[in-house]
């Protein structure tokens, strides 16, 4: 494929940074990160691109400039990631300053808890083009989970928030420029709404498999769609997956996932565990603790334990009413001292090794949140609850 006008404006001077600030909570997280490129507190504006499906751009989920870049023919992604915006959070963070939610980051790292910007530090290389792409191409979705919301579920944007279709910009010349970008990624992440329904999805799956078929290429799914188009999208490329899994409780977790069907989720991750296992891809159990399945999360850790499966424990920051950081000090004190008496195995292999440090980690979190919420008072982030248990 010939080079068009867009790659060519790619390339842009890598930004430096000016040396350790001197603080030490930060310069003790910054010895400890697990790259060699220390030079940026955060290496995400330097090496990845995360769209949202309303065609909104940024360096990662959390952190959106005041007035976001957006695609659109006329703006490409090569004018985004030489555009004002990215340079101002790559100069910032190179200086060590927190500017917007990367504070939210800062605060993590001074807590002793991990941070998003953990998430962007490897060995690749940080250079003129972006290593990795993470995409919502769409907010299609069959489900209407209850944590969620109409920027990544269609059914709820219609049903729950009783709004118009969102207009998602991309379109074939988006896949285009994502092709000619394959030569320079290390990764493509592609996220919700349920990416595996979306025919942009699939389109960029052709061309993945026809360009880069090893490209690794990890899906963020709900688990609940695995058809023949899906399984020809296992053959053609290398895929890996994270599957969001809220209970291993039946009735729970359809409470949560409205919709989804629980046994045939369950049916659906063994063939998928059975696919990474045979071709050496990874499947990851994504959970989002939160007031109704926060008992769960020991048993979450067993669970993948004996699959020899990895977990992970997303942060649900809202709505405030199912999240955890935003509860009273006494009810995350009770939920504290339960995780950390929770009898779990000795971890004998190694991702079991790694699943008790994510559980550990979780706990710190929540421990973190119980500390704040005894200087937070009667703050409107303080919501007395009943904490639920089926059990």
């Amino acid at each position: 494929m010939a080079r068009s006008r867009w790659i060519h404006r790619l390339r842009r001077p890598v930004v430096r940074a000016a040396g350790p600030g001197g603080d030490p909570e930060i310069e003790a997280y910054r010895q400890q990160r697990h790259t060699p490129h220390r030079e940026s507190i955060c290496n995400a504006p330097s090496t990845n691109l995360y769209f949202q499906a309303d065609g909104t751009a940024a360096p990662c989920w959390l952190y959106y400039p005041w007035r976001p870049p957006k695609w659109s023919p006329e703006r490409s992604i090569a004018d985004i990631w030489n555009g004002p915006e990215l340079t101002k959070v790559r100069t910032a963070l190179a200086e060590q300053r927190f500017i917007g939610r990367c504070s939210e980051c800062e605060h993590d790292m001074r807590t002793g808890n991990e941070p998003l910007a953990a998430a962007y530090d490897n060995d690749r290389p940080i250079g003129a083009w972006p290593t990795m792409l993470e995409l919502e191409l769409s907010n299609l979705c069959n489900l209407e989970c209850v944590m969620c919301n109409g920027l990544l579920s269609s059914r709820i944007r219609k049903n729950r928030e009783g709004l118009e279709p969102l207009d998602v910009p991309y379109d074939e010349t988006f896949v285009d420029q994502v092709t000619e970008l394959l030569p320079h990624l290390h990764e493509l992440r592609i996220n919700g709404g349920e990416p595996l329904l979306q025919p942009l999805v699939h389109l960029l799956g052709e061309r993945v498999a026809e360009h880069r078929p090893d490209l690794r290429v990890t899906i963020a799914t709900n688990g609940t769609v695995l058809n023949r188009k899906v399984r020809q999208l296992m053959e053609t490329c290398t895929l890996h997956f994270n599957i969001s899994i809220d209970s291993l409780q039946a009735e729970r977790y359809e409470g949560i996932r409205v919709h989804a069907d629980f046994a045939k989720l369950m049916a659906n991750v063994a063939e998928i565990h059975e696919y990474c296992r045979a071709n050496d891809r990874t499947l990851c159990i994504m959970v989002n603790p939160m007031r109704e399945n926060w008992d769960e999360m020991p048993e979450f850790i067993r669970w993948c334990d004996e699959r020899d499966l990895p977990v992970w424990f997303n942060t649900i920051r809202s709505p405030q009413e199912l999240a955890l950081h935003s509860l009273p000090k006494a009810d995350l004190d009770h939920i504290v001292s339960t995780l950390e008496a929770a009898d779990l195995p000795d971890p004998v292999t190694f991702i079991a090794e790694r699943n008790d440090g994510i559980y550990r980690q979780l706990v710190h979190q929540i421990a973190t949140w119980r500390d704040e919420a005894s200087t937070r008072g009667s703050s409107p982030t303080s919501t007395p609850v009943t904490l639920r248990s089926t059990r």
